[in-house]
Order: C-alpha cells, then sequence, then structure tokens
C-alpha cells in the first residue's frame, strides 16, 4: 500500500509487489534523475511491463512527481483509494485473500504468473498439468474440496 508522499524508492518496492494499493493523492516518482543516477533496481526492466513502454519513458525520463491518482487505468495500481479507507481495504483484502485461497495455491500460481511470462503456453499447460497431480495430493486440496463440499470455510494449516 502506498500511502502519503512516497519517494523513488517506495515506487519501486511497490512495483515488485504482488498487489499494488494507493492513497489517491500519495506522490510518486522515478527519482534517480534529479540525482544523476539510472534508473534503480531494474525498474527499467519493470515498469514499461507494468504500464507501458509510452508512460513508463515518461516517468523514467522526466522523473517527475505524479500522484497515485494520475495514474488510473495505467494498470500500476490494483485500486486507488482516499486515504482513510486505504488501510481497512488493504487489510480486507489480505484477510479475504488469507482465508479463502489456500497458501500452496497462492504459492504455486505465483510460481505460475512469473515463470509463463517468459515460456511458451505450451509449457505454461504442461507445468500447470503437472502442479495440478501434485497439489491433488497435498493436505490443502483435501481440505479444499472437504470444506466446500461441507459449505464452510476452509482451515488451511
Amino acid at each position: 500500500a502506498v500511502n502519503g508522499a512516497a519517494a523513488g524508492a517506495g515506487l519501486v518496492l511497490a512495483c515488485y509487489c504482488d498487489l499494488r494499493f494507493a492513497s489517491r493523492h500519495a506522490k510518486i516518482t522515478t527519482a534517480h534523475g534529479p540525482l544523476g543516477l539510472p534508473a534503480e533496481f531494474g525498474l527499467s526492466w519493470l515498469l514499461p511491463r507494468l504500464i507501458g513502454l509510452t508512460r513508463a519513458n515518461d516517468l523514467l525520463l522526466s522523473s517527475r512527481i505524479i500522484t497515485a491518482e494520475e495514474t488510473t487505468g495505467w494498470g500500476l495500481f490494483n485500486e486507488i483509494l482516499d486515504g482513510p479507507e486505504l488501510l481497512p481495504r488493504v487489510n480486507s483484502y489480505a484477510s479475504d485473500l488469507a482465508s479463502r485461497v489456500s497458501p500452496s495455491a497462492q504459492k504455486m500460481t505465483k510460481l505460475q504468473i512469473y515463470l509463463d511470462q517468459h515460456r511458451d503456453v505450451g509449457s505454461a499447460v504442461a507445468d500447470s498439468e503437472e502442479l495440478l497431480k501434485a497439489a491433488m495430493l497435498e493436505p490443502d486440496y483435501q481440505e479444499g474440496v472437504k470444506a466446500f463440499t461441507e459449505r464452510r470455510a476452509p482451515k488451511w494449516m
């Protein structure tokens, strides 16, 4: 979650998060330019993949300061909220995720998401089939099916 004024390092850290929520008025920048530095920590690789080359070039080359609200529709943040709504929304999202989705499913899916960015669809399908076979032998799968059939919330280990 990005709240208040975020330095360039704050934007870098946020970009490496799987999910990003921001306060509407949070200030973001790629602060390296005015310091005479190159884009740091792979931001020149990551930012174009998140928001497109044209927008990334604008931010990376100008190091201008913008608000999170100005990025609406860019795909940089999952949600942009008013400041007082930010932490309750993030906590609610995280609680819902932790209660509904098994830790092992999150782990496998995150691995798939990032590996599949760099391989062909056939490899992704083959890998998913192997993951499915292995996952069906795990306790999270058994608990998920049991909870579903009993119409109750799962109890993850």
